[in-house]
């Protein structure tokens, strides 16, 4: 679509304004083509038109509407990204509370069964150390009886 104009003496600087002019033409084209392609994009009524049909100031207001259009979607990209990311971190930051908090739960089990088990243990002492009381007064009434009971049948 560009447009040659043979350079002359004395047509140079419009040369280089209508290169200039085809080359934003093809920028303007090559980014309606990809708001097309995007789909989603509101295209605000962006038709590839003739230069001769737009003014300059025509022209650079299109060219600067696609460039705030571009910054624009970037913009968003950017905070569609920082969102995920946001929302990663968050997701993360919950799952590290639930292994902490489950840490923290197993720890306090294992100080419950620690404890448990040390009542256990001195419960279960204590018991046996009562069954040895009973069974050692046991005994020696059991001693006790059979010395008295030799000593009544001796003596009578």
């Amino acid at each position: 679509m560009s447009v040659q104009i043979h350079s002359v003496k004395g047509q140079q600087p419009r040369y280089e304004a209508q290169t200039k002019l085809n080359r934003a033409k093809q920028k303007i084209e090559e980014l309606f083509n990809e708001m097309l392609l995007l789909g989603n994009e509101n295209v605000s009524g962006l038709e590839p038109v003739s230069s001769k049909q737009l003014s300059r100031e025509e022209k650079q207001a299109l060219v600067q509407n696609d460039a705030l259009s571009q910054a624009a979607r970037q913009g968003r990209d950017a905070e569609d990204v920082a969102i995920s990311s946001k929302i990663n971190l968050e997701m993360q930051t919950q799952k590290a509370v639930k292994i902490t908090d489950g840490v923290v739960s197993l720890r306090n089990e294992d100080i419950r069964r620690g404890s448990k088990l040390v009542a256990d243990y001195d419960y279960m002492r204590k018991r046996n150390l009562c069954i040895l009381f009973s069974i050692g007064a046991l005994l020696f009434l059991a001693l006790f009886y059979i010395i008295f009971s030799n000593i009544s049948k001796h003596t009578s």
